[in-house]
């Protein structure tokens, strides 16, 4: 789960670089078409006779339909909001998603949030609140948000609906199909709504960073994370795979010092110790149990 957040924190920072170089519905169709092929391909290769068995997805339209619609608008929002706002405070609105993804499953009747857990969520999401507003009082007593973390807000609400749907939408197939389908038709609801821009991309003369990007976010923060998702939720509990969601803004940071010479001030450092404060105690094994 290190790793997974670590890829997905790459994201951030190679969409920055790119977000004004194309269109976010035309590379969010490009990532859905490629990550589909991959993991389609790696289906068949590994389990060709369960991939025929298990081939149920169109029998329940409706049910991909609606989380392809959830998850197509939060990575097509990724993009528009990297436009305007930075990797880090993007990253931060990320992190606000196990806190969405509880209390939607809670007020919807399918879980039950515990207090434990609530609370140290909500402590995650105050740092991360910390971050947007730049460590500023004066901000956030102005709601002083950009543009891009709004629009990015809304994106993560859609996948926190889509991280509760996922199992109750689910009708016997195994995660790997229902991650296939989901990403065949976000690739057809996508070219549907996004034949312009689509169409108007001049795909053969992408600079050779569009071209890494795409093909990065596609395999690397598409389809591998997929499959470290798995491999970790078999091994330990659905509350730690949530936690590490924390440790992204850590990695963009990190990274985008690194790549791009641009490190956290100072004042944003305590929205940082609240987070890993929070990823600490969502770790702690008695949690898991409370």
């Amino acid at each position: 789960m290190l790793l997974f957040s670590l890829l997905v924190s790459l994201s951030f920072v190679l969409g920055v670089l790119v977000a004004n170089d194309i269109n976010p519905i035309a590379i969010t169709g490009a990532r859905f078409i490629l990550a589909a092929l991959a993991i389609l391909g790696i289906i068949y290769v590994s389990k060709a006779k369960s991939f025929y068995e298990n081939w149920v997805l169109f029998k329940n339209p409706k049910n991909y339909i609606i989380l392809s619609l959830l998850i197509s608008v939060y990575f097509i929002t990724m993009f528009e909001g990297l436009k305007t706002a930075g990797s880090i405070s993007m990253s931060a609105v990320f992190t606000l998603t196990p806190l969405l993804t509880g209390l939607s499953a809670h007020f919807l009747g399918y879980q039950r949030l515990r207090r434990k857990i609530f609370f140290s969520v909500l402590m995650g999401a105050i740092g991360s609140l910390w971050i947007i507003f730049e460590g500023s009082s004066q901000n956030l007593l102005n709601l002083n948000i950009g543009k891009g973390e709004l629009i990015f807000f809304a994106g993560c609400f859609c996948h926190a609906l889509y991280a509760v749907f996922i199992p109750v939408l689910n009708r016997g197939e195994s995660s790997i199909i229902q991650t296939s389908g989901v990403l065949i038709f976000s690739s057809i609801i996508v070219c549907l709504f996004g034949v312009k821009p689509m169409t108007e991309t001049n795909w053969l003369n992408l600079s050779s960073l569009v071209i890494l990007t795409i093909f990065y976010l596609a395999i690397f923060a598409t389809a591998i994370t997929f499959f470290l998702i798995q491999f970790s939720a078999r091994r330990i509990s659905g509350t730690k795979v949530m936690s590490y969601t924390y440790a992204i803004p850590f990695w963009v940071a990190l990274s985008g010092g690194l790549l791009l010479g641009r490190w956290p001030t100072a004042e944003t450092m305590l929205g940082g110790i609240l987070i890993a404060t929070a990823l600490i105690f969502l770790m702690r094994d008695d949690l898991g149990n409370s």
